[in-house]
Parts: structure tokens; sequence; C-alpha cells
């Protein structure tokens, strides 16, 4: 994109359903660390002065 593309009212931003279908689409390379996993699935999470702590549980 240049200048002149902006000055001459060519869209050249997504819609929100395109950015959507965008993302749905490209689900399969995103990456996620471990902590994003563990609070995407519900673990809770703590900030402290030495960084995240998570919620260990013994299950029997």
């Amino acid at each position: 994109m240049n200048k002149k593309s902006v000055l001459s009212d060519e869209r050249y931003w997504f819609t929100k359903e395109e950015e959507q279908k965008l993302q749905r689409n490209n689900l399969s390379f995103y990456c996620q660390s471990p902590a994003q996993i563990l609070v995407t699935v519900g673990i809770e999470r703590k900030h402290t002065n030495w960084g995240n702590v998570y919620q260990v549980i013994v299950l029997h």
C-alpha cells in the first residue's frame, strides 16, 4: 500500500467479518504458551512479585 492508494479511497482494511474469517482459517497456525492454555481452560492465575502462579490441586 502507498499514499496514492490511501488517498484514492481504495479500501485498505479488513471488515470485522473478514478479520474473523481470517482468524478462524489461521487458527491452526497460532501458537499458545502453556500459560495461555492454562488460563483458557479455566485455571486460576495470580500475579505476584515473582511473576504469575497457578493453583495446583491433587485429583483422586
